[in-house]
């Protein structure tokens, strides 16, 4: 019988590590059997994989809730405020720029092999793209829509799409025909 042991993982990262650990392990201990069959320990990584990716959007369903919550308590989720938050959003928006645009600057500097500048952290990147979803949220829940069906029925309309990426920048195939 083979010992069970129960770890803590943070994010799918840190499992997909852990579970390449564990192979290289069972590689290790299994070198003499020629017939090893590796379609069971793959199975196993696609539903950890599965059970994460689930536990990630169940936890993207707590934090959407938690910013809901939080903007009940501080009265913001009225309909006669979806004005004022959309301009909230867009002033996060800017924030957002501010920010990426010094990432970017560090980032150049950094590749350029300046030695006096560390590579930017990122952190503060971060925190702007999260105020901007959080303004997002709270205009959802003034309008009484669902930020998940949103993102869901984009998803639906982009994934039909057909085009190409000219310079960074997604082109649809009907914009690239009328350039011609």
């Amino acid at each position: 019988m083979e010992d069970k042991v129960l770890v803590k993982v943070k994010d799918l990262e840190e499992l997909k590590s852990l579970c390449s650990r564990f192979w290289e392990h069972r590689k290790t201990k299994l070198r003499g059997d020629k017939d090893i069959d590796y379609r069971d320990f793959f199975k196993l990584i696609v539903k950890i994989e599965a059970m994460v990716e689930f536990m990630e959007v169940e936890g993207m369903d707590n934090l959407v809730e938690k910013v809901r919550d939080w903007g009940r308590d501080k009265d913001l989720i009225h309909k006669q405020n979806a004005n004022k938050q959309f301009m909230k959003f867009i002033e996060e928006v800017f924030e957002f720029k501010t920010e990426f645009d010094l990432h970017m600057v560090y980032n150049e500097l950094y590749e350029k092999g300046r030695d006096l500048v560390e590579p930017y952290i990122t952190d503060d990147l971060k925190l702007e793209f999260g105020d901007i979803l959080v303004t997002l949220i709270i205009l959802a829940a003034d309008l009484d829509i669902s930020p998940y069906e949103c993102l869901k029925m984009a998803y639906e309309k982009i994934s039909k799409r057909e085009g190409k990426t000219v310079n960074g920048l997604f082109v649809k195939a009907e914009d690239l025909m009328e350039e011609r």
